[in-house]
C-alpha cells in the first residue's frame, strides 16, 4: 500500500488537524484505491482525540505532554477502538517530528488483520 497523507488546520471552533489520507493497494495485479479522513483533537489537558470526518470518536492517543508544532522524541500511545462486532487494538508511536507509525491488530468474527503503517514526511516536491 502506498500512498500520500496531509494534514491541514481545522477551521472550526475546537480546532486541531484534518489527516486526510489517499493510499492505493495493488493485490493480484489489481489496484484498489481507498480513503480515509481523521480530525485531530488537542484539548487542553489530556489525551488527543481522534475522531472520524464526520466526527464519530475513534479512538483517543495518550501521547503525555506532546505538542503538534514541538519537535518530539520518541513517545508511544495504545490505541483502542471497538467497531461492532470486531476490536481494533493498536499503538501511535511518534519517533521524530517527521517520522510516525500506526499498528492495529483487530479481531473480531468479521476481521481478523494485522496492518502497520510508516508515515514520513515527503520533501516539498515528492508526492509518494
Amino acid at each position: 500500500m502506498t500512498g500520500l497523507c496531509r494534514f491541514e488546520p481545522l477551521e472550526d471552533a475546537a480546532g486541531g488537524l484534518r489527516q486526510q489520507e489517499s493510499v492505493e493497494t495493488l493485490l493480484d495485479g489489481r489496484r484498489y484505491p481507498a480513503t480515509q479522513t481523521y480530525l485531530w483533537r488537542f484539548p487542553s489537558s489530556g489525551p488527543i482525540e481522534l475522531h472520524f470526518a464526520d466526527n464519530r470518536f475513534f479512538c483517543a492517543a495518550d501521547l503525555g505532554p506532546f505538542h503538534p508544532d514541538a519537535s518530539v522524541s520518541p513517545v508511544e500511545a495504545r490505541l483502542s477502538h471497538f467497531c461492532s462486532p470486531d476490536q481494533y487494538d493498536g499503538a501511535l508511536a511518534v519517533e521524530a517530528a517527521n517520522l510516525w507509525r500506526w499498528a492495529w491488530r483487530v479481531t473480531g468474527p468479521r476481521k481478523n488483520y494485522r496492518l502497520a503503517a510508516v508515515y514520513q514526511r515527503a520533501e516539498a516536491e515528492t508526492v509518494i
